[in-house]
């Protein structure tokens, strides 16, 4: 099964190291972290998660379908969660 990078965080401990968010054709999504590999979540599949369903979501107030004006790309979701993780 293929799989394309979905997201690149820097580390907050060790400067100079990133840890990749990937999902796969059928949709998982996982990290390369310590904490996504013992608890199979992490701050960085989370961010990702929030920007992908945010990206769904109708925002016309209605309730009903809003009609999407232009999606976000997948490098502005990854800019705007570290941005959201640096507390920016």
């Amino acid at each position: 099964m293929s799989s394309v990078q979905v997201g690149k965080f820097p580390s907050a401990s060790t400067p100079g190291k990133y840890y990749t968010v990937s999902k796969d054709s059928a949709g998982v999504i996982w990290c390369d972290c310590w904490a996504w590999r013992k608890n199979r979540t992490c701050s960085h599949k989370k961010s990702v998660e929030h920007q992908l369903h945010m990206q769904s979501v109708p925002t016309d107030g209605t309730g009903g379908v809003a009609v999407k004006e232009r999606k976000m790309t997948i490098q502005e979701a990854i800019d705007r969660a570290v941005a959201e993780m640096k507390g920016s």
